[in-house]
């Protein structure tokens, strides 16, 4: 049940269509995941120290 496997199912004209697909949802978890750690740093009051270090 991994993603590789999953792919192999794809034909092989969409190869490239499911490529970018997976690059647009891998940028946009990635996206989510700093505006959390950003959210969480803000939280913990950590924000402020980076922002005297700078």
């Amino acid at each position: 049940s991994d993603g590789f496997g999953l792919l192999k199912k794809i034909p092989p004209r969409s190869d490239f269509t499911s490529l970018l697909a997976m690059d647009l949802l891998r940028f946009w978890v990635f996206d989510r995941i700093h505006e959390l750690s950003a959210i969480r740093h803000r939280l913990n009051g950590t924000n402020s120290i980076c922002e005297l270090t700078v």
